[in-house]
């Protein structure tokens, strides 16, 4: 459900680190950590049970897979189906604004790819001083 492929670039002086994320995992499971609970989401009600461990594991991958990339210095991805931030009826995904946004921004990630609202947006959000931050978000 999770995974990271490296694929060294053209020049052979970078290398692409893309990070694949299980969202319906990762969102409906959020709600799952409390038993009986009510899912977030309405597309996660009777889904995903009994994945809050499974989260849990793919969150602490991330992190550590981040860590041992050198995402200041090569092109670091994260897709996921889930966006974090959209305009298009799916976003923003408030589980993903509290745990995956401060990875992707701690660790510099250049680009979050998304889908899930089925067209197209390029969203770029402003650190507290105002200047653009690190990762630019796709949806599709």
């Amino acid at each position: 459900p999770f995974y990271k492929h490296d694929q060294e670039l053209p020049d052979k002086t970078q290398k692409l680190s893309i990070f694949v994320l299980d969202m319906c995992t990762f969102v409906c499971a959020s709600s799952n950590d409390e038993e009986n609970e009510k899912p977030d989401n309405f597309r996660c009600d009777g889904l995903w049970r009994d994945t809050a461990t499974r989260r849990k594991e793919m969150i602490a991958w991330l992190d550590q897979e981040l860590r041992l990339t050198n995402c200041a210095d090569e092109w670091c991805i994260v897709a996921g189906h889930w966006p974090i931030f959209s305009f298009g009826g799916n976003g923003p995904t408030n589980v993903l604004i509290k745990e995956l946004l401060p990875l992707l921004q701690k660790h510099h990630v250049a680009i979050y790819f998304s889908g899930h609202d089925h067209n197209m947006q390029h969203i770029t959000i402003r650190n507290n001083s105002g200047t653009a931050a690190t990762t630019q978000f796709f949806v599709s």
